[in-house]
């Protein structure tokens, strides 16, 4: 099974928006919970999409947030932007 099919579309990107204004208007100490909020978001978003809880619904909504997290850290790769150790 590959990882791919579990991630939805629609929590993925509204936890990518939040995690994107999280992370810059929060400060250093929220910084390490983002990708925590995020799974939470993603999982919340896919159970009102479909609206029903089962298993699968409930990993899609994890993998997606998650994922948004990845994909905020590629988009931030991308653009150039260098981390804090690298100044």
């Amino acid at each position: 099974m590959d990882l791919s099919s579990f991630i939805v579309l629609i929590p993925c990107f509204t936890a990518l928006v939040v995690g994107f204004l999280i992370k810059k208007t929060a400060g250093d100490k929220i910084d390490r919970f983002v990708p925590l909020i995020l799974a939470g978001i993603g999982l919340l978003i896919n159970m009102w999409v479909n609206l029903s809880i089962t298993p699968e619904i409930l990993i899609e909504g994890l993998i997606s947030g998650i994922a948004a997290m990845g994909m905020f850290d590629m988009i931030k790769g991308f653009a150039g932007e260098k981390k804090e150790e690298d100044k």
